[in-house]
């Protein structure tokens, strides 16, 4: 999922609202998706919104096996996410291909830190199934 994102919420842009910010509950969206015909089968959430982390337990919650997101500010996603993608495209396991992927997540947040982004921490944490694969029965 590619939203903005704060704490226990998720902002997502609408063209109709005037360029406004949507904000959602995470939580909310744990109650929608669970409503879904088919929530059971969902596998893996890997967020690239801020504060992705805060939003695990309810995306786990609504059906997901295994869920990704960042401790704070994200600011590596556009290196990590190919490489994480890749890698568990291949068969390795979720945590596995984080571990790989987020390897020079601190230059990227002392560089985001340098331009005010106060918050930044793109220490991804894996929730649920850590040893979730592409092609698990899970």
């Amino acid at each position: 999922m590619m939203t903005h994102g704060n704490d226990k919420k998720l902002y997502f842009y609408d063209a109709s609202q005037s360029s406004k910010d949507i904000a959602v509950k995470s939580s909310t969206l744990k109650t929608d998706i669970r409503a879904l015909k088919n929530y059971q089968k969902l596998r893996l959430l890997y967020s690239t919104a801020r504060f992705g982390d805060s939003h695990s337990d309810d995306f786990l919650g609504a059906g997901f096996n295994a869920s990704v997101g960042s401790v704070g500010v994200n600011s590596n996603s556009a290196s990590e996410f190919p490489i994480v993608c890749e890698l568990w495209g291949k068969g390795d396991k979720i945590s596995t291909a984080i571990y790989w992927g987020e390897m020079g997540y601190k230059a990227f947040d002392l560089l985001a830190k340098a331009a005010g982004f106060k918050d930044a921490n793109s220490d991804m944490n894996v929730r649920g199934s850590g040893s979730l694969r592409i092609d698990s029965d899970a």
